[in-house]
C-alpha cells in the first residue's frame, strides 16, 4: 500500500505541475484579445502566477505541518480545479464587459490578479503537502531526498504542460475548452481522492458538490454566443482570428480581426481595400515600375497580393506569413484566388529573409498590426539590414508602423526612422492621415536602395487605383535631425519597444478600441 501511495503522490504532483503551466501558457491567449501580446501582458501573467505559487508554497507548508492528510491533499486539488472553473466563468462574464475599459498597461495586471492568483495559490500548496506526506512514509531522515523527488516530478510536469500547450492543446482546441478541461480534470481527481480517503459524512457532501460541478460543466461547455456580425472565429496558432461582416458607409464589408486589431478589410461589392495604409503598395509604380518579384511579410487578409496579381499578372509574389490559418480565410472571405505566381511560406518574416535565396525589387513588411503588437525582432537594425540584403539595387523596403507625433508618444516612430536611416541611402516617411497631426495613425516608412532621390511631385502614368501617388507629396513628412537626436537606434541587443510605446498606449486606449469600422 505504501508503494502505491508513494508513486500516486509523484504522479499527482506531475499532473498538477502540468496543469499549472497549461493555465499559464493559455493565459496569454486569454488576455490577447483585450490587451494584445505585449510585454505588459507577459510580465503580468508571469509575475502574478509566480507570486501566487510563492504564497501557495508558504501556506501549503504551514497547513502540512499542522495536519497533513490525504483527504486534505485531495480537497486542495478539488478546490484548485474549482478555482480554474471559476476562472472560466469570469472569462465569460467579466472580460467582454470590462476588458476593453481597462488600460492596456495596468489592465493585464488587474485581470491577471483576478483570474490567475487564486488558482495559482491553491495549486501551489500541493508541493509542500506532497513533501510532507511522502516524508512521513520514507522516514524522518529523508527530507532532502523527498523534496528532490517532489520538485523533480513537479518540474517535469511543468515542462510537459508547457510543451504540450504549445504543440498539442492550443493548435487543436479552443482556449475555453482547454481551461474547462483542466478544471474538470482537477476536480474529478480531487473529488475521487477525497471520496476514497475521507469519512462517510464528507463523502456525501463532496458527492453533492461533484454532481453540481459536473452539471455546471455540462452547461459551460456549450458554445458561448457570438455577436451576429461574427461569421467566423477560431483560435489560430498565434492569435485569435475572427471575420466580421457588417455595413460600413452604406456598403457591405468583411473585416479580419487578429486578437485586438483589425487592419485588413474588403468591400464586398467591389473587392476594394477598406484601410488606407495597405494601398501604399502602389509606390512600386513610382520607385520600381518594372518590378519582377515582390515579397510581402505578413499576409493578413492577402489584400495587397490580390491587388498586385490583378494589376501585374507577370509579377511573382512571395508571402511570408507565420499564421497558416490566414491563407484559407483570405480565399473564403476576402476574394483571394490562388495563382501559380503567388507562393506562400508559413514562417516568420525575419527568418525567411535569412533563408530565402531570392532577391526582390520591393519588400513590404506589415507585421506591426496594432499599437499592442510590435514584434521587436522586426523593428531592429539587424532586421532592416537583412531586408536590404534581399533587395536588388534600386529596390525599396516598405514597412507599416502605427504611432503618433504627439511629443509624449513620438519616440517610438522616430527611433524606428533613425534605425532605418542607418541602413538605406534614402528614406521616405509618409503619414497616412496627415503629417501635421498628433492623432494616432499609420506611417509608411520607405528605405530606398539608391543614392538618387525621387521627386514625389513628378506626374506619373501609373495605374494608381487608390490615388496614392497623386497625393503622395502631401503626406510626406520632413524629418528634422533634432527629432532623432534623443531617441535610440533599435538593435537586437537593445530595443525597448514596449517602453517607447507606453506613452502611446496610455493616451490612445480609446482610439485602439474604436479603430474597427462600425456599422
Amino acid at each position: 500500500m505504501d508503494f502505491i501511495k508513494h508513486h500516486l503522490i509523484l504522479a499527482i504532483v506531475f499532473l498538477t505541475g502540468a496543469a499549472v503551466l497549461v493555465v499559464e501558457v493559455v493565459a496569454t491567449r486569454i488576455l490577447a484579445p483585450y490587451f494584445g501580446n505585449t510585454i505588459f501582458s507577459f510580465s503580468s501573467i508571469l509575475g502574478v502566477i509566480l507570486a501566487a505559487l510563492s504564497c501557495g508554497y508558504y501556506w501549503g507548508g504551514w497547513l502540512a505541518d499542522r495536519k497533513a492528510s490525504y483527504t486534505r491533499f485531495f480537497m486542495l486539488i478539488f478546490f484548485g480545479g474549482l478555482s480554474v472553473f471559476i476562472l472560466k466563468i469570469i472569462m465569460h462574464w467579466f472580460l467582454p464587459s470590462y476588458g476593453y475599459e481597462l488600460s492596456m498597461i495596468s489592465g493585464p495586471l488587474i485581470t491577471s490578479l483576478l483570474l490567475f492568483f487564486i488558482p495559482g495559490l491553491l495549486l501551489g500548496t500541493l508541493s509542500p503537502f506532497a513533501i510532507q506526506l511522502l516524508h512521513l512514509q520514507e522516514g524522518h531522515n529523508a527530507v532532502g531526498k523527498t523534496s528532490g523527488k517532489i520538485f523533480f516530478w513537479s518540474t517535469v510536469g511543468s515542462i510537459t504542460g508547457s510543451i504540450g500547450s504549445g504543440f498539442l492543446l492550443i493548435p487543436h482546441f479552443g482556449v475555453k475548452q482547454i481551461i474547462l478541461g483542466v478544471a474538470f480534470f482537477l476536480m474529478i481527481l480531487g473529488a475521487l481522492g477525497t471520496l476514497l480517503t475521507s469519512k462517510k459524512k464528507v463523502r456525501h457532501s463532496l458527492a453533492i458538490i461533484l454532481l453540481s460541478i459536473i452539471t455546471s460543466l455540462a452547461y459551460a461547455i456549450t458554445p458561448d454566443g457570438t455577436p451576429a456580425d461574427v461569421i467566423f472565429s477560431k483560435d489560430g496558432t498565434y492569435e485569435q482570428i475572427s471575420v466580421i461582416e457588417r455595413d460600413y458607409k452604406g456598403r457591405p464589408i468583411h473585416l479580419l480581426l487578429q486578437d485586438l486589431s483589425s487592419n485588413s478589410g474588403t468591400y464586398l461589392d467591389t473587392g476594394e481595400m477598406i484601410f488606407e495604409y495597405p494601398q501604399y503598395y502602389s509606390l512600386y509604380e513610382l520607385f520600381v515600375p518594372k518590378m519582377k518579384r515582390f515579397l510581402m511579410i505578413g499576409g493578413g487578409a492577402y489584400n495587397v497580393p490580390k491587388e498586385l496579381l490583378a494589376e501585374n499578372p507577370q509579377v511573382h509574389i512571395d508571402v511570408a506569413e507565420i499564421e497558416a490559418e490566414l491563407f484559407p480565410i483570405a480565399q473564403k472571405y476576402f476574394g483571394l484566388v490562388p495563382n501559380d505566381k503567388l507562393t506562400n511560406y508559413f514562417t516568420d518574416g525575419r527568418r525567411f529573409l535569412h533563408t530565402t535565396k531570392h532577391k526582390y525589387e520591393m519588400i513590404f513588411s506589415d507585421v506591426y498590426y496594432s499599437f499592442a503588437a510590435v514584434p521587436m525582432h522586426c523593428s531592429t537594425l539587424e532586421f532592416f539590414q537583412a531586408a536590404n540584403e534581399r533587395l536588388h539595387d534600386g529596390g525599396i523596403f516598405m514597412a507599416n508602423f502605427v504611432g503618433s507625433l504627439d511629443p509624449a508618444a513620438s519616440p517610438m516612430i522616430f527611433a524606428t526612422i533613425k534605425t532605418l536611416k542607418q541602413v538605406f541611402p534614402q528614406i521616405y516617411v509618409f503619414a497616412v492621415k496627415e503629417p501635421r497631426t498628433d492623432i494616432p495613425q499609420n506611417f509608411i516608412l520607405v528605405g530606398h536602395k539608391s543614392t538618387q532621390r525621387i521627386d514625389l511631385t513628378l506626374p506619373t502614368q501609373a495605374k494608381d487605383p487608390y490615388k496614392v501617388l497623386k497625393n503622395l507629396a502631401q503626406h510626406e513628412m520632413t524629418i528634422d535631425e533634432a527629432d532623432l537626436e534623443n531617441v535610440p537606434i533599435l538593435t537586437d541587443n537593445y530595443a525597448p519597444v514596449e517602453f517607447l510605446l507606453a506613452s502611446v498606449l496610455k493616451q490612445y486606449d480609446n482610439f485602439i478600441r474604436t479603430k474597427i469600422p462600425e456599422s
